[in-house]
């Protein structure tokens, strides 16, 4: 296929789910003793083709979405999502997203891959609700309307 790996390594059994790996070592310390710890790792998506349509030439079709459509993006290189109604192409932010190398951010990373190709409307206003950034963010990704 023309889609890019995405590898994420993570401490959870349903990893296979997303098609995840969890990586476990061994690591010992003359303080603490040995033991066994679960890493988090992330190793950030490189867009192996370019989109067949850029974001302003999806919006320049004027077309409405399904659903249906917006699950065929799915994948770290080829993401959409639904929110309220509107539909969005966020490739470009999940592949930039600070979550890939930063620690603390990575369940932000988990969560849009989660969601992807889904109408994720309950879960972004959740968790967007206290940042009206976001939302002004998430207007540079709109690409036209969900069908009803």
């Amino acid at each position: 296929t023309d889609t890019a790996a995405c590898e994420v390594l993570l401490p959870s059994s349903e990893a296979t789910q997303h098609n995840l790996t969890a990586s476990i070592s061994t690591s010992s310390s003359s303080s603490r003793g040995s033991g066994t710890h679960q890493a988090w790792q992330l190793k950030r998506p490189v867009l192996q083709h370019d989109p067949k349509l850029t974001r302003r030439q999806l919006r320049q079709l004027d077309r409405t979405w399904t659903l249906s459509d917006v699950s065929q993006h799915r994948y770290c290189d080829d993401g959409w999502i639904a929110v309220d109604g509107k539909v969005y192409d966020i490739t470009e932010h999940l592949v930039n997203h600070p979550g890939w190398d930063s620690g603390c951010q990575v369940t932000t990373v988990l969560s849009i891959l989660a969601h992807l190709g889904t109408d994720c409307s309950v879960e972004f206003r959740e968790i967007h609700r206290p940042y009206p950034v976001a939302w002004r963010q998430l207007q540079a990704y709109y690409i036209g309307e969900l069908e009803e």
